[in-house]
């Protein structure tokens, strides 16, 4: 068991059985640990984030219409060594981060996957890895028991498959899922939600089903990279945000396979006004850049998350600006200056906004809420008084 003190008490992890609790000073308390220094401090973020994602490349040997981060076959100029990427997993791990996912681009095209898995592991955090699964062999598969738990990105079964997808085949990254799962490899897939994938999340959840996967985590589709120029014809419809919570429920229900959705989908579970209270205790939360999530691309670049372009500082440089970066601390304090009608929202402060990557793709910046949140839409119709 890992514990990181916090000024509410802690977050515990372990990884067997898989777990990150917050818990209350309490708590700790009747563990046996002593009073902590944190418990009295003035800060109110946490110390270091729980997570941090990690585009360890920017070379993919695809060309997908939903790629936040417009990987090419060549990556990006000034892509971290070996030794550079040891460097910010052990600035991460003494900061206390307790996971890294390892991404890309298509992280197996890197010869030095597993040495930087193993170098993680060794630093105390846990691996994991999101790959599209066209790479993978028997081999590769075996050697991937190193991580947490490997996710292949699928949008779709048979010819849907190509719907976000541009290069590779189905039948590909169904051969990848097997061999992991053949392999013992907790995996899952990872599937990004757009406006032509919509309709594929059910042959999705059913093929996890199938092949007896631990889970399907879904992504929103968001305006990063190449997906920025692809937004209007990709992004969710109206209709579809409205009908996306009643969806997952449904095949919640009807399939039993665990259903994850990303921070970004908040603003449409929201609006279907469920429970606070099961929100809270379920870890439902929205926008937590700079906050429990970083993302740090290819060249070392860190950004408050994957989705964010715009760069906060170097990799190297986190641990000392944490608590007063710029970009960190707008995130964080967004609630702080919500306008309306984020402000007389009961969801403000696990919604947080929505999806900020999104608002700085209409606005320019992050100060007005997710544009396409339900709440927000039937705000800006209603008419106002001159």
């Amino acid at each position: 068991m890992k514990v990181r003190f916090e000024h509410f008490g802690g977050i515990v992890s372990l990884e067997k059985p898989a777990l990150l609790a917050f818990v209350s000073r309490n708590f700790l308390l009747k563990l046996g640990y002593a009073p902590h220094p944190a418990w009295s401090g003035t800060r109110r973020h946490l110390s270091a984030p729980t997570e941090a994602h990690l585009m360890i490349t920017n070379r993919c040997n695809m060309a997908c219409a939903s790629c936040y981060t417009g990987a090419t076959p060549a990556g990006d100029p000034g892509e971290l060594s070996g030794a550079g990427w040891r460097m910010v997993l052990k600035t991460l791990a003494d900061m206390g981060v307790f996971h890294v996912a390892l991404g890309g681009g298509e992280s197996l095209l890197r010869s030095d996957l597993f040495d930087l898995a193993a170098y993680a592991r060794m630093q105390g955090m846990v691996p994991n890895l999101t790959t599209n699964g066209h790479e993978l062999t028997s081999e590769l598969a075996r050697r991937c028991r190193i991580f947490g738990q490997v996710n292949v990105s699928l949008d779709g079964t048979s010819d849907e498959y190509a719907i976000n997808r541009r290069g590779g085949s189905f039948s590909s990254a169904l051969n990848g899922l097997k061999l992991l799962k053949k392999a013992g490899v907790r995996c899952g897939i990872n599937m990004v939600v757009s406006r032509r994938s919509f309709d594929q999340m059910e042959n999705v959840v059913r093929l996890a089903k199938k092949l007896k996967l631990h889970d399907v985590e879904f992504l929103r589709y968001k305006p990063g990279g190449r997906a920025a120029a692809l937004y209007g014809q990709f992004r969710l419809s109206d209709e579809q945000t409205r009908t996306l919570y009643p969806k997952l429920l449904e095949l919640t229900e009807r399939y039993r396979v665990p259903l994850k959705a990303d921070c970004s989908f908040v603003p449409f579970i929201a609006c279907h006004r469920p429970a606070r209270e099961v929100m809270e205790f379920y870890g439902v939360l929205g926008c937590e850049g700079g906050n429990h999530l970083l993302g740090v691309r290819s060249d070392g670049a860190l950004s408050v998350c994957s989705f964010v372009e715009e760069k906060a500082c170097e990799a190297a440089e986190v641990a000392e600006q944490w608590d007063t970066n710029r970009q960190f601390n707008a995130y964080r304090n967004w609630c702080e200056n919500a306008p309306e009608p984020c402000a007389s929202c009961e969801y403000l402060h696990i919604c947080r906004g929505g999806c900020h990557a999104v608002t700085q793709h209409y606005y320019g910046d992050i100060s007005q809420p997710d544009p396409e949140c339900p709440f927000v839409v039937d705000y800006l119709k209603k008419p106002r008084n001159k």
